[in-house]
């Protein structure tokens, strides 16, 4: 029984592999450009055309309108973009007292000294 549904399953799995394959020759036939895109080739990507600007303008224009006052979520609806965009390049700045400050080598050094000095 178990051997029967392993070969019906095998013979299926073989069945997706010929269509998936011919269907990439019937594109490549076509001339349709499989893959992932080379940025090299200095066009704008997809998302550059959509925001009518460069990542690097918009991340300028994201961080201009959030130090004016402006909250995360004025911004998107004002540059038509999501929030989690935004989020993402608020928080890649760096703030005033990083974290990365407190994770020196000799910080983490006395605090091992005093986490082994209370347990002992």
């Amino acid at each position: 029984m178990f051997q029967m549904c392993g070969v019906f399953a095998e013979f299926e799995r073989a069945m997706i592999v010929e269509r998936v394959n011919s269907g990439l020759a019937r594109a490549k036939a076509k001339g349709v450009k499989l893959g992932r895109g080379n940025k090299k080739d200095g066009e704008r990507s997809a998302d550059e055309k959509r925001w009518g600007m460069s990542r690097a303008q918009l991340e300028k224009r994201i961080l201009r309108l959030y130090k004016g006052g402006t909250g995360i979520v004025k911004i998107g609806k004002t540059l038509g973009i999501g929030t989690g965009l935004v989020q993402r390049v608020v928080t890649e700045q760096p703030r005033p007292f990083d974290v990365a400050e407190l994770r020196c080598p000799p910080f983490r050094r006395l605090l091992v000294v005093k986490r082994d000095m209370a347990l002992e």
